[in-house]
């Protein structure tokens, strides 16, 4: 073999060198092409997960917000419309008190009220000796009432304890308060006392009278 000849088979294993290298590299050149395709596609969804997860969280935020704001709105107006009642019923409270300082006004009325508070109280009571107690500026009325009552209750000591006397108006609209013979058993027959009590009981039916029925 020639000079020629080995210099011709030299080129050719040269050459088909070069094409394998060439071929390799385009497959390794696809292969990293395809795994950035991949990669940037899998990043791609990553993120679209990441914003997705994102937007329902703050429209979560914001949905709450809007209730919140929208409950904390329902109660201000539920507090005013409260406030407002409660309002309307110590009015109520009022006009009946004054009211009820108007009752001594009438001396004879009067005294068939006191009598019937202190037969009241002392029938609760249910000693066989009361003393009653009143406002100073009621006395002369109480002395009357206590031997009305007294005529009521044979049987019963009524007395009237002048020592010590309920406080005056607006502290006491009037009224009486009945105790047993050792003073430690008090029955609170006092007008204000028994318009408490009324005012506890009737609450639904005066709540009814003002707001409604659907208020009661």
């Amino acid at each position: 073999m020639n000079q020629a000849d080995v210099d011709k088979q030299i080129n050719q294993m040269v050459q088909f060198i070069k094409q394998e290298a060439n071929e390799k590299a385009r497959e390794i050149a696809i292969a990293t092409e395809e795994e950035f395709n991949i990669e940037k596609l899998s990043m791609v969804d990553g993120e679209k997960i990441k914003i997705a997860k994102e937007y329902e969280r703050k429209e979560t935020t914001v949905d709450t917000a809007k209730k919140i704001e929208a409950s904390t709105g329902r109660n201000a107006m539920r507090l005013k419309v409260l406030s407002a009642r409660a309002q309307a019923m110590e009015t109520v409270v009022e006009e009946a008190r004054a009211k009820l300082a108007e009752t001594s006004a009438d001396a004879g009325r009067y005294r068939t009220l006191m009598t019937a508070l202190i037969v009241q109280g002392a029938r609760k009571l249910g000693d066989a000796s009361v003393r009653v107690r009143c406002r100073e500026c009621d006395a002369a009325v109480a002395r009357e009432a206590v031997a009305a009552a007294a005529a009521e209750m044979p049987g019963t000591t009524v007395t009237l304890d002048e020592s010590s006397s309920l406080p005056a108006a607006p502290a006491c609209s009037g009224g009486v308060e009945v105790a047993n013979s050792t003073g430690k058993i008090v029955c609170d027959n006092t007008l204000d006392a028994r318009l408490r009590i009324a005012y506890e009981n009737g609450t639904p039916a005066i709540r009814a009278k003002i707001f409604g029925e659907s208020s009661a």
